[in-house]
């Protein structure tokens, strides 16, 4: 399995702007890729450009955050499960920024081993080059 991690990573957003996204991944070679989305909300675009990066189509199957620390600059710990190409991952992040958390959480679900996934159409066509 390969293994990347988060380069630099930004992201915008609000109630009157798109949310947008910019990620670099660092590859298993040492180079990082970069790239931009859009998305419905700051996960969306990090999912997007995520996507872009590696050519691959990600399906969240499961996001939760929980606080690791008591307060206002209490480190938070996201948990993102993800299907790709019919497999399910795994990812854990932190930090005291949920999206950059979110980040981390989902670059590190595509660097863990993978379990098969309930067979799909998409998972299906991939296996028989359809």
């Amino acid at each position: 399995m390969p293994e990347y991690k988060v380069g630099d990573f930004q992201y915008s957003g609000g109630t009157k702007h798109m949310p947008t996204a910019t990620i670099g991944i660092i590859m298993p070679d040492g180079s990082e890729r970069v790239d931009a989305a859009e998305g419905n909300g700051p996960v969306d675009a990090l999912v997007k450009a995520i996507e872009r990066i590696l050519m691959i189509k990600i399906e969240v199957i499961g996001f939760s955050i929980d606080a690791l620390d008591l307060g206002s600059s209490a480190k938070g710990e996201v948990v993102a499960r993800i299907r790709c190409n019919g497999f399910e991952h795994r990812g854990v992040g932190d930090g005291t920024d949920i999206i950059v958390a979110s980040a981390r959480a989902m670059v590190n679900a595509l660097s863990n081993p993978s379990v098969p996934s309930e067979p799909s159409i998409s998972a299906y066509e991939h296996v028989v080059g359809r």
